[in-house]
């Protein structure tokens, strides 16, 4: 018998990541591909809905932030085993209205607030 892997995705806090998203194709053929089993937390994060997965992704929360009760279970969830993902968007935190890194502080990682711009090729 083999074991599939489970990836969970955040679809709490007006994620820009999100399995249907056009911008992040090639990546969700991937997992697709991959024969992942694929799965989304819609009504807030919490420790027992996020320990049914092997890995979970918080992408790009726009607008919106974790509160504290959701950073906790998180921190828990990594604590006990659990693999998270963590993307921002540019401008971190600050541009994108998320509070993504009082969660990803407590492994030693901040966003910084600053974007990286090629002005010979505009991207």
């Amino acid at each position: 018998m083999s074991y599939q892997i489970s990836i969970g995705f955040d679809y709490s806090h007006n994620n820009k990541l999100i399995i249907e998203n056009n911008a992040f194709t090639d990546f969700i053929h991937y997992l697709f591909d991959s024969e992942f089993k694929l799965g989304k937390i819609e009504k807030g994060l919490t420790y027992d809905k996020m320990r049914k997965y092997d890995l979970f992704i918080i992408g790009m929360p726009h607008l919106t932030k974790l509160d504290s009760d959701e950073i906790r279970d998180t921190v828990k969830y990594v604590e006990d085993g659990g693999s998270l993902l963590v993307i921002n968007d540019g401008g971190g935190d600050y541009e994108n209205k998320n509070n993504l890194s009082e969660s990803t502080q407590n492994f030693g990682i901040k966003f910084n607030s600053d974007r990286l711009f090629d002005n010979k090729s505009f991207s």
